[in-house]
């Protein structure tokens, strides 16, 4: 496989060399209109997956020029039993970078539920933030310099989701990280 342009600018390959699987193993690429994400209940890892899959609650990378969208599932594939959690997987092209966590099994029955699923989720995507960061910059590269980060939580289209709970967070997410955070399943990468 040739090494993306993504990946090779980020020098991802060297950050996480001795990971087994390695990074090129994990990653796969579409370059889709539209490219859907979920988190596979029975992979235990997150996929590309078809529009009729979304209903429970997945991700779409809105993709109008067709560049290469590079899935990297982390959880269960590039690392596994991380303490505090990971992030699901990063997806991102040569511009834009998100880590994704899925909690699309999540309730949210009261308002104290709803705010713990998105602090635990906004918890597991700053580990993952970090670990990255450490790695990447292990490389001589600054992450956050090279190229936008965010942090993306998705939830299932049934979840009672509360405005200001989101802003409130994503204010306190921008105030830790320097980073946006976004509780909005769909992103354009064009």
């Amino acid at each position: 496989m040739d090494v993306p342009a993504a990946v090779k600018r980020l020098r991802l390959s060297r950050a996480f060399r001795g990971y087994s699987p390695g990074i090129l193993e994990c990653i796969h690429i579409s370059n889709d209109t539209k490219v859907y994400v979920i988190d596979d209940d029975i992979l235990k890892v997150s996929r590309f997956a078809e529009d009729s899959e979304m209903a429970y609650g997945g991700f779409c990378a809105e993709n109008t020029a067709t560049n290469d969208i590079i899935l990297l599932p982390i959880d269960n594939c590039l690392m596994s039993n991380i303490p505090d959690g990971i992030a699901d997987c990063a997806i991102f092209d040569e511009r834009l970078f998100a880590f994704v966590e899925f909690k699309a099994k999540a309730q949210g029955n009261s308002p104290q539920s709803r705010e713990d699923t998105y602090r635990k989720a906004i918890s597991q995507i700053e580990n993952t933030l970090s670990i990255f960061t450490r790695l990447i910059n292990m490389v001589n590269l600054n992450f956050a310099e090279e190229i936008e980060i965010i942090g993306v939580v998705v939830v299932s289209p049934k979840f009672p989701r509360s405005n200001a709970t989101e802003q409130n967070l994503m204010t306190e997410f921008i105030l830790r990280n320097g980073l946006e955070l976004s509780f909005e399943p769909i992103r354009k990468y064009s």
